[in-house]
C-alpha cells in the first residue's frame, strides 16, 4: 500500500451523500494522506486515513473496524477508522511520494518535513505489516451480511458510497 491524494471536488462530492468522509486538506501546514489501495471494486478503489492518537483511543480496544497504531518502540502513532474507509475510482487517486511531499502541504522548516516523513513511513510501515487490506475486506463483508450489528451501524454504507462515487462526473 501506499499513501494517496484524493481529487478535492470528489472528496467535496462524495461528503454530500456522506459528510463523516475524513477530510485531507487542513489548511496550507497540513494534509492527511489517504492510504490504500485496501481492496478493489471494479473500478473503484477503497481507501482509509490514519488519525491521530487521542487520549480517548487509549481507553478503546482494536476491534474489526478500529485499529491502533504503535511504531518499534510502543508508542501510538495513530489510529485507523476502517469504518470510514470509503470508495474512490481509480482515476481521481494519485500516489503522494515523499520526495513530492511539499506539492500537498508546507513545512515551517526541514526539520519539520522531516518529521513529518519519518511518521508517515512509520504509519506505512505498521500498515503493510498487520494486513489492513484483509481487515478491511472482512469488514466490508461482514457489514454485508450482518447490516444490522452495531459495528455494521457504525461503518458507511459502502454500497450506496460505491453508487455515488460512480456517479460522479468530475
Amino acid at each position: 500500500m501506499e499513501w494517496k491524494s484524493v481529487d478535492s471536488d470528489f472528496l467535496n462530492y462524495m461528503r454530500e451523500h456522506e459528510p463523516k468522509i475524513p477530510n485531507h486538506d487542513y489548511g496550507e501546514y497540513a494534509m492527511k494522506p489517504f492510504f490504500g489501495t485496501l481492496f478493489e471494486k471494479g473500478d473503484l478503489c477503497y481507501v482509509a486515513a490514519v488519525s491521530s492518537p487521542k487520549p480517548r483511543h487509549q481507553h478503546m480496544k482494536n476491534n474489526r473496524d478500529f485499529k491502533k497504531l504503535y511504531d518499534e518502540k510502543g508508542m501510538s502513532i495513530g489510529v485507523i477508522n476502517l469504518n470510514y474507509m470509503f470508495p474512490v475510482p481509480k482515476k481521481y487517486l494519485i500516489g503522494v511520494k515523499y520526495k513530492d511531499i511539499e506539492k500537498y502541504r508546507k513545512f515551517k522548516s526541514d526539520t519539520e518535513k522531516s518529521k513529518y516523513i519519518n511518521l508517515l513511513r512509520k504509519q506505512m510501515t505498521v500498515i503493510n505489516i498487520k494486513g489492513f487490506d484483509v481487515a478491511a475486506i472482512k469488514l466490508y463483508d461482514f457489514v454485508e451480511k450482518f447490516p444490522m450489528d452495531f459495528i455494521s451501524k457504525r461503518c458507511f454504507n459502502y454500497r450506496e458510497l460505491e453508487r455515488s462515487a460512480l456517479e460522479f462526473s468530475g
